[in-house]
């Protein structure tokens, strides 16, 4: 179990460098990755202002993150339980396999993002990504 551990905590660290130096680049020059199906029809996938949002959100700029990827901004608590409920399981038995519930939330979730993707191509969606959390808490009370 505590080499699992590690391993995981290793991969972890892993990840957050390599986020926080894509964070780093993208802060400075704003150069993001560019989606393969946007450059090529013009249409936005269900992924599309990914980067954007998480950048928003590291900000704690909740209305811009909500207008970059409303969806996925939605979806991200569910998500991340998923994910650490693999990673639970993956600790303590040695079997990351994701359970039965786990693979209907997933269902859910990627059902949620095509519509969002389809939807989002049709009309219009999402707030100004103007203003901060601050602002946006005073636009709501």
């Amino acid at each position: 179990m505590k080499g699992r551990i590690r391993k995981l905590i290793k991969y972890f660290c892993i990840a957050i460098a390599a986020s926080l130096m894509y964070y780093a680049f993208y802060s400075a020059t704003a150069i993001g990755l560019k989606c393969p199906l946007h450059v090529l029809t013009g249409f936005l996938c269900p992924c599309c202002g990914m980067t954007r949002m998480l950048a928003s959100l590291l900000r704690l700029d909740f209305r811009s993150a909500l207008y970059y990827n409303g969806a996925l901004f939605v979806l991200l608590p569910v998500l991340l339980t998923c994910l650490g409920a693999s990673l639970y399981g993956y600790v303590k038995t040695g079997n990351g396999k994701m359970k039965k519930w786990q693979r209907l939330l997933l269902c859910f979730c990627a059902t949620v993002l095509l519509i969002f993707g389809v939807m989002r191509n049709i009309f219009p969606l999402g707030l100004e990504p103007t203003g901060n959390i601050l602002d946006f808490l005073l636009d709501n009370i």
